[in-house]
């Protein structure tokens, strides 16, 4: 369900249209769908465990095989098991995690190491699938949480009886088409679409080709999808809207006070209409199967020089912190130095952050390397007259012109002691006061400085996402 708007443009020949994309989807289906071996290998070892715990539990709570392997919606080659293990919700919490961890410990002997979300639990390498034990609370459909992860063994149940097997293929082929272009997952490194909210869109829309034709044709974001007609009045959907800050405002069918799709950004969801609508003009193999382009350092260094920008990196030490934390982190800490470069008025071109697996990097490019000889200081209106006395009696030392009076304010001008953007971000990374978390702030005064052409000589990884910058274009356009 969205709100009511007329297609933005008619596709032409539907008919002949959805044969060619339904036929495409096919072959896409057979490049990612696991082979029948790998499927009963997978699903055989999940019984297995999931056999072994729930022995060494001895009826204390069900053990549940959970996700996408366990709904037959995963791609070829992910060897994820994941195990919930659902206590009655008259447990305390501590209990159920106290007893997850024994028992599974004392019944699948790994190398388990514990993870932290909502509450800890276990994760670790079993005959090469990497499996996760969750500890949760067993409720009913809408009912009132105990902890985040309780929605997941109604999902399954929820899903595994609605998707048909035409609509599992169609949510694989939908992981395909994100993934390559890299909004697909809800962590917060990529704020895209989960399987579970691929899950949900197909069952709303029926097929995939529907999902793309209303994406491309119909939405206007945000969009509202209401799978199970929660909330059929337009009050109750326009405060839905207002209730909801987000560009697709998923209602879960299992929670109806839940946005599903809130991990999605605006602009991965913005990116999905276009590729969407891309897709329906000239269906092809490329949005699933694209080659990334790599970029090498001579052609980093030839756009360097054509921008003729200065470009800075900060380099520094990759800390040992989940990813949901550390990326939020950097992209306060870019934002912030965004800002108080800015305020130092200099000229921001872009900023971003990225992390390879040993460093995370802030990259910050300014029209110039250095700020204008004055700075114009603003001083209060005329019509506050105390504040402008104060003003005068702060600042009439060192000034090269002024106080004087433009517009309805005050104004003076100095000369500018610091003009290299160099200087100043080195003090504002060694400063804490900037305004970012203690944790970023004890690694930007780690952090080490990379100009202009040194930066096309920066680690292979790292290259990349500095090419990623600075070519950034949307690749089906």
């Amino acid at each position: 369900m969205t709100r009511k708007t007329k297609p933005a443009l008619p596709l032409k020949n539907e008919e002949k249209i959805r044969t060619r994309c339904e036929s495409l989807f096919k072959q896409v289906s057979g490049r990612v769908t696991p082979t029948p071996a790998e499927a009963v290998q997978e699903r055989a070892l999940a019984s297995q465990l999931k056999a072994k715990l729930e022995k060494e539990l001895h009826g204390e709570a069900a053990v549940n095989f959970i996700g996408s392997a366990a709904r037959d919606t995963g791609l070829r080659g992910g060897r994820d098991i994941d195990l919930f293990v659902a206590f009655p919700k008259e447990c305390a919490r501590e209990y159920i995690i106290d007893t997850t961890i024994r028992a599974t410990r004392k019944a699948i002997p790994a190398a388990w190491e514990m993870h932290y979300a909502e509450h800890p639990y276990l994760q670790a390498r079993v005959a090469g699938y990497q499996v996760e034990v969750i500890p949760c609370f067993k409720i009913h459909f809408h009912e009132k949480l105990k902890s985040a992860v309780d929605r997941s063994v109604l999902h399954m149940a929820y899903l595994q009886e609605r998707l048909t097997p035409e609509q599992r293929s169609d949510v694989r082929v939908l992981k395909a088409f994100l993934k390559n272009s890299g909004i697909y997952g809800a962590e917060l490194e990529i704020e895209g679409f989960s399987g579970l909210v691929c899950e949900q869109l197909i069952l709303n829309y029926r097929s995939l080709f529907n999902l793309l034709k209303a994406a491309a044709f119909e939405w206007r974001l945000p969009v509202l999808v209401d799978l199970e007609r929660a909330y059929p009045s337009p009050a109750q959907q326009e405060e839905l809207y207002k209730r909801f800050p987000h560009p697709i405002i998923l209602i879960d069918a299992v929670d109806r006070n839940r946005n599903a799709g809130a991990p999605v950004s605006w602009e991965n969801a913005s990116r999905f209409v276009a590729l969407a609508r891309a897709f329906l003009a000239k269906p092809s193999q490329e949005f699933f199967f694209r080659k990334v382009r790599h970029y090498t350092s001579a052609e980093i260094s030839k756009s360097l020089k054509a921008r003729e920008t200065y470009l800075a990196v900060l380099r520094m030490p990759r800390p040992d912190l989940v990813s949901d934390i550390l990326f939020p982190m950097l992209r306060r800490a870019s934002s912030s130095l965004r800002r108080h470069m800015t305020l130092a008025d200099f000229w921001i071109v872009g900023h971003t952050s990225f992390c390879t697996e040993k460093e995370c990097l802030l990259l910050l490019e300014l029209e110039e390397e250095k700020a204008h000889a004055i700075k114009r200081v603003t001083g209060p209106p005329l019509n506050q007259q105390e504040s402008v006395e104060r003003f005068l009696k702060a600042h009439l030392k060192g000034i090269l012109r002024g106080p004087y009076i433009d517009g309805d304010r005050t104004y003076y001008e100095l000369k500018r002691e610091n003009r290299t953007a160099r200087l100043r971000i080195l003090q504002l990374a060694h400063n804490p006061t900037i305004g970012v978390s203690p944790e970023m702030g004890a690694l930007l005064k780690k952090a080490k400085l990379v100009e202009n052409q040194a930066v096309a000589k920066l680690p292979a990884e790292a290259l990349q996402y500095v090419g990623d910058y600075l070519f950034r274009r949307e690749w089906f356009w």
